[in-house]
């Protein structure tokens, strides 16, 4: 009798022991929640719905993986909640985050992203606040088709008064760029700032952890920056940013002041905003 007793009791331990590393081998996962804003009420199309993807890029690449995504979520009107699950091994405190949000209606992208903002591992922690835009329309092209000389028609002669032609408006690239310290808008603090000397055609700054320099060419809302150098500290908690800053200003093209000249955008070529500043 005391020998079935003692291998009941084994039994009940081996099962207890497989239960309880069957628990810890569960892999464990982490929520990141927030809401899809817009800048003013609208009103939402009924059936709607939104997907959302998170993406890394770790430090030293250039390219960013999706780590998360999820689609075909229910989207009733702006604020919009969120959530999305993923593995907390997917995540670690090097590199930078981004979350790409998309609202469709019948497979019509309806909103986007405002600006692809970088963020950190503390940051995917807090509820997000995620500003949305209306996607930009994408460039035509313009096909330019062979000129083809008209057969002379003779016709009476009527006399046409030309209209006259607007006169296009030239910005003033140095007041609206120039002797202004622009400061990277970012949700994670950072020191990271841009200056221009108009006269050189040079610009520098600081990334938030190393000082930088290079050239730079603009023609109204066209510019282009190039042969950047910069030294090579390293700050704790600041490289992420830093690394983005840096890399982002090659791939601008374009450029936009609002705000009475106290805030500057920085566009690619499919006009996605880069990089945003602020100013005194």
């Amino acid at each position: 009798m005391k020998k079935v007793y003692w291998i009941l009791i084994v039994i009940a331990i081996a099962i207890a022991l497989a239960e309880g590393y069957a628990l810890y081998k569960i892999p464990k996962s982490e929520t990141i929640t927030g809401s899809l804003n817009y800048e003013y009420p609208v009103e939402v199309l009924a059936g709607s719905s939104f997907k959302l993807s998170l993406e890394s890029r770790a430090q030293g690449e250039s390219q960013f993986a999706i780590l998360a995504a999820s689609e075909s979520n229910d989207f009733n009107k702006f604020p919009q909640p969120f959530k999305l699950s993923l593995l907390s091994k997917s995540l670690s405190n090097v590199g930078i985050y981004q979350l790409r949000v998309q609202v469709m209606n019948d497979h019509k992208v309806l909103y986007v992203n405002k600006g692809l903002i970088p963020l950190t591992r503390s940051d995917l922690s807090k509820a997000l606040i995620i500003e949305m835009q209306i996607p930009p329309k994408p460039r035509k092209k313009i096909i330019i088709a062979p000129s083809v000389k008209p057969t002379p028609v003779l016709e009476e002669l009527v006399i046409i008064t030309p209209t006259a032609t607007p006169v296009p408006v030239v910005l003033d690239v140095e007041v609206l760029l120039g002797n202004k310290l622009w400061k990277l808008k970012n949700k994670q603090v950072s020191k990271a700032n841009l200056r221009f000397d108009m006269k050189k055609s040079y610009a520098f700054g600081n990334g938030g952890c190393n000082k930088f320099q290079g050239g730079y060419q603009v023609e109204q809302n066209n510019i282009i920056f190039n042969h950047f150098i910069a030294s090579s500290k390293q700050c704790e908690g600041l490289m992420e940013i830093e690394s983005y800053f840096l890399e982002s200003l090659p791939k601008v093209t374009s450029w936009l002041v609002k705000e009475e000249g106290k805030e500057l955008f920085l566009y690619d070529d499919n006009k996605q905003l880069l990089l945003q500043f602020t100013t005194q």
